[in-house]
């Protein structure tokens, strides 16, 4: 029975070594942003990606609600070159580390910010960027505080395993796109007979399952004042340093907008309040466009819509029109 008990502290050391030594979450050994590091930390390859485009004059900062903008539809309108530093889960603090990280090593000249409600919810804040040392770095202090022996079940985890023994099979990434919606193809999203890429029947599913996530959980935290001050901070450093701000309240499906009003008044209430409040600042540079009232022409089709929050592209493209 000890024998047993042995192997299996000497395997589950090992593993744990051998994570250690590969540190394939970025969790241990990356203090700096190097271009040629291996991880699947998406994180630290957003912070890869800004460092491989160090031209870039325009940042998106958005959540997985910005990840159907086409960066190079903007480049192509604007004649600047844009990162789409759009993210899946992403709320306030991390996009401020992602625009700070993007002010050092680039020349970024404009930031198009897609605001969120939730993005100043403490409740939903999302803690893998404190995990990520090279990232943490641009937080501050009190919110970045972390515990690494919290850390330390990750490197008996097979998932961690799973992926060191995937970066030791594949070489690093050294050629970054442009972020979120790299690849979309702008051209046909601006087209006439642009469909979507989803039937109606697909869309009403996913808005359904997505509408009981968002009011049951998403969004029914209170936002917190907090963090408020934080972004509206930012907002005036921003605009001290001359930099020009869209802050883009982006819409929801015209459905989900009807029914969050009508079943959940309250929710919608301060959501009216948290708008006034964006498009209340009187800052030099910073400028609101509000679409929380919705799109011109959207008929809450799959060519408008992907489920009740993510608009497609050519949504994104009609919104993001007036800014370039």
């Amino acid at each position: 029975m000890a024998i047993s008990a042995s192997i299996i502290i000497f395997i589950l050391v090992s593993i744990a070594s051998f994570n250690f030594y590969v540190d394939p979450l970025c969790y241990f050994h990356c203090n700096e942003i190097k271009i040629n590091r291996q991880t699947v930390n998406l994180y630290y390859e957003m912070g890869q990606r800004i460092l491989a485009h160090s031209d870039a004059k325009i940042v998106v900062l958005g959540s997985s609600r910005g990840q159907s903008v086409p960066p190079k539809w903007i480049e192509k309108v604007s004649g600047l070159k844009t990162l789409n530093l759009s993210m899946g889960g992403v709320e306030l603090w991390t996009k401020i580390a992602f625009l700070k990280l993007s002010q050092e090593k680039t020349k970024i000249k404009k930031v198009i910010w897609l605001a969120d409600y939730f993005e100043i919810i403490n409740e939903i804040a999302d803690t893998k960027i404190k995990s990520t040392p090279a990232l943490r770095a641009y937080l501050p202090s009190e919110y970045a505080a972390t515990n690494l022996i919290t850390k330390l079940p990750e490197l008996i985890d097979h998932n961690t395993l799973e992926a060191s023994f995937y970066l030791l099979g594949h070489p690093q990434n050294d050629k970054f796109d442009e972020g979120s919606g790299s690849q979309i193809n702008y051209e046909k999203c601006q087209e006439a007979t642009y469909q979507g890429e989803k039937t109606i029947k697909e869309l009403r599913q996913d808005m359904g399952i997505i509408y009981e996530s968002y009011t049951q959980k998403v969004l029914k935290p209170l936002q917190s004042e907090k963090e408020w001050n934080v972004f509206e901070n930012q907002m005036k450093i921003l605009s001290d340093q001359a930099v020009d701000v869209s802050i883009v309240i982006t819409p929801y499906h015209p459905l989900f907008i009807q029914k969050l009003q009508a079943q959940f008044p309250e929710i919608y209430e301060r959501h009216q309040k948290w708008i006034n409040r964006i498009t209340s600042l009187n800052l030099p540079h910073i400028k609101a466009l509000n679409y929380f009232g919705g799109l011109q022409g959207d008929d809450g089709s799959p060519a408008y819509w992907n489920d009740g929050v993510h608009f497609t592209c050519k949504s994104a493209i009609q919104m993001l029109k007036p800014l370039l």
